[in-house]
C-alpha cells in the first residue's frame, strides 16, 4: 500500500506540473499504457482526455511507429538513463512523414526501480528540411521567442501567490534555452528517487532551479533564491557546474568549450550561491550568442589583489564601444540579439553589486568580448578538506558504493602504496567490522562516502561507530541535512568533484 500511495504521489505531481509546461508532455507505466499528459498532448493527438489516457502507442500510431516508440521506451526502462530518439512518424490523413526528436526519461519509485517514462516530443519536419546551419538557428530564434513571450506574460499576473511562482519560471525559462531544461525541471522534482549514478550529474544541473523545485514542492513559498544569506562558496565547483550545463545545451553547435581554474580549485568567496549561477549562465548564453558559426569560449578563474576573478572570454562578434559603455553603466542593451531585452546582464550588474564585486569588459569587434567580475576572496568553511594527511603504514579505508569510485581513489593513491595500504569497500557494515577489528585502530584511516545506497547507515554513521580518523567524501556537500550532520559531529569534508585536486602528505616523507 505504501509503495501505491508513493507512485500515485509521484503521478499527481507530474499531473500539476504538467499544467504550466509549455512543451507537450506525456508519462506511460511501465506497460506502455498512457497515465498522464498535459493539453499540448491531448490537443495534438485530437479526442478528449477521456478517451486518450488509457491507450497505447498502438492506438495512435501504424505498427511500425508505434514499435520503434516501444522499443525506444523499453531501452530507457533498461538504461535508466534520459535518453534522446529520432522519430518519424507518416500521418494517417494526409500521407505526410513528420519527423520529431523524443526526449524520454525514467521514473523511479522509492526503491529505485522504474515504475513509469516521462517524455516530450518536438517535431523537426521543417527544420530537417533545411541545412543543419539554418536548421540550428532556427530552432534557437523560435525557443527564445517563446520563451520570451511565456517570461512577459508571466510577469504580468496579478495574483500575489501565483505571480511569485510564475515570476521563477520566467527566469528558469530565460535561464535554459534548450528543450532539455524541461526534463531536468520535472526530474528536479522527483529527485530523491533517482539513482546516484545518474543523480551526481543532474544535481548540478538541478541546481540552478533548486529554489524553483522548492516552490512546487512546498505550496508556492518564497524562492530561496530571494531570502538566501551569503555564504562561503567554493567557486571552481559552481563554475564547473554552470560550464557543464552550458555544454549540454550546445552540445550540437560548434563551439569549443575549454577552462582553467589556475590552482583556484579550493577557493572560497561569500556569495548568494543562486544568483552567482544565475548570472555566470546569463553570460555563458550570451557568449554562446556572440558566435555566429563557430568558435571558443574560454571560463577562467585567477586571484589577483586578493581577489577571485571569474574570465568569460569568447571568439564571437565582439561589440562596439557604445555599447561597452551603456553595459558597464547598466543600462539594458543588446547587441545583435533579435527582440533582446538585456535581462541577463541586468541581473549580472545586480548580483555583482548585491555581492560587493566588480565587473569589466573588454570588446574588439569582429574578435571578441572577455568578460571580468571579481569578488573578495572569504574564508574557506571550516569542514574543507584541501590536504589529507596520512602516517606511513597507514591503511586507508575506501567506502563507497560506486565501484568506479574505488578506481579513482587508486589511482590518486597509486605512488603512495610502498608507505600506505589501501582496503576498499562497498558496504558500510563490512567497513564497520574491518575497522573495528584493528587492534590498533590509530593506523586506520577512513575515506567515506556519505549516501550508501540501499543499506540501513550512511557515511556519518560508519564513521561514528568506527571513531578513527576520518574524511567524509560526498558530492552532496552542499545539502543543508548533510552539513548539519557535518557540523553536529565536527566532520570534516572533501567535495567528491576534488578529489583528484587534494594534496596528500605523507608524514616523514
Amino acid at each position: 500500500m505504501e509503495n501505491t500511495t508513493k507512485k500515485l504521489a509521484v503521478f499527481e505531481e507530474l499531473e500539476r506540473i504538467a499544467a504550466i509546461i509549455p512543451y507537450p508532455l506525456y508519462w506511460h507505466d511501465t506497460n506502455f499504457v498512457l497515465l498522464g499528459a498535459n493539453d499540448v498532448i491531448i490537443k495534438a493527438v485530437g479526442g478528449s482526455r477521456n478517451t486518450v489516457i488509457g491507450k497505447t502507442p498502438y492506438d495512435f500510431y501504424d505498427p511500425e511507429a508505434a514499435e520503434a516508440i516501444i522499443k525506444n521506451f523499453k531501452e530507457v526502462i533498461a538504461t535508466k538513463k534520459v535518453l534522446y530518439h529520432d522519430e518519424s512518424i507518416k500521418d494517417i490523413t494526409t500521407g505526410e512523414t513528420k519527423y520529431f526528436t523524443g526526449i524520454r526519461g525514467p521514473i523511479f519509485d522509492e526503491n529505485r526501480n522504474v515504475v513509469g517514462v516521462i517524455g516530450t516530443s518536438i517535431e523537426v519536419t521543417d527544420l530537417k528540411k533545411a541545412e543543419k546551419e539554418k536548421e540550428q538557428q532556427r530552432i534557437e530564434f523560435q525557443l527564445k521567442e517563446a520563451h520570451l513571450k511565456l517570461e512577459n506574460e508571466l510577469q504580468q499576473a496579478k495574483i500575489a501567490e501565483q505571480a511569485i511562482f510564475k515570476k521563477d519560471v520566467g527566469q528558469l525559462i530565460h535561464d535554459i534555452s534548450t528543450p532539455i531544461g524541461t526534463i531536468q525541471m520535472i526530474l528536479g522534482t522527483i529527485k530523491s528517487l533517482i539513482p546516484e549514478a545518474n543523480r551526481i550529474t543532474l544535481i548540478d544541473a538541478v541546481g540552478s532551479i533548486k529554489g524553483i523545485a522548492g516552490n512546487l514542492l512546498s505550496k508556492y513559498k518564497k524562492d530561496k533564491d530571494e531570502d538566501q544569506s551569503h555564504q562561503p562558496t567554493l567557486i571552481s565547483l559552481l563554475l564547473s557546474q554552470v560550464l557543464e550545463e552550458r555544454k549540454l545545451q550546445s552540445a550540437n553547435a560548434s563551439i569549443e568549450f575549454s577552462y582553467n581554474f589556475n590552482a583556484c580549485h579550493f577557493s572560497c568567496i561569500n556569495v548568494n550561491q543562486f544568483a552567482l549561477k544565475r548570472s555566470i549562465t546569463n553570460l555563458l548564453n550570451n557568449a554562446v550568442d556572440a558566435i555566429d558559426k563557430k568558435g571558443t569560449i574560454h571560463l577562467g578563474l585567477g586571484k589577483k589583489n586578493g581577489l577571485i576573478e571569474i574570465t568569460i572570454k569568447d571568439s564571437g562578434r565582439g561589440m562596439p564601444q557604445v555599447v561597452m559603455d551603456k553595459l558597464k553603466s547598466n543600462i539594458a542593451v543588446t547587441n545583435g540579439k533579435e527582440d533582446g531585452h538585456g535581462i541577463g546582464f541586468t541581473q549580472v550588474h545586480e548580483t555583482v553589486k548585491n555581492n560587493h564585486g566588480i565587473i569589466d569588459i573588454d570588446s574588439i569587434p569582429n574578435q571578441g568580448t572577455t568578460i571580468t567580475i571579481a569578488f573578495p576572496e572569504s574564508a574557506p568553511p571550516n569542514w574543507l578538506v584541501r590536504e589529507l594527511h596520512f602516517n606511513q603504514q597507514d591503511t586507508i579505508v575506501v567506502l563507497d558504493d560506486d565501484s568506479s569510485i574505488h578506481g579513482a581513489w587508486d589511482a590518486i593513491l597509486q605512488k603512495y602504496k610502498n608507505v600506505i595500504s589501501i582496503k576498499h569497500f562497498m558496504l558500510g557494515s563490512e567497513a564497520i567490522d574491518f575497522i573495528n577489528s584493528f587492534s590498533d585502530k590509530s593506523k586506520a584511516f577512513l575515506l567515506a562516502d556519505f549516501e550508501l545506497l540501499k543499506q540501513n547507515l550512511n557515511g556519518v554513521d560508519v564513521i561514528k561507530q568506527t571513531n578513527v580518523r576520518s574524511i567524509l567524501v560526498t558530492s552532496h556537500y552542499t545539502d543543508e541535512d548533510v552539513l548539519k550532520l557535518v557540523k553536529d559531529n565536527n566532520l570534516k569534508v572533501l567535495p567528491k568533484q576534488l578529489a583528484a585536486e587534494v594534496i596528500i602528505v605523507i608524514s616523514g616523507l
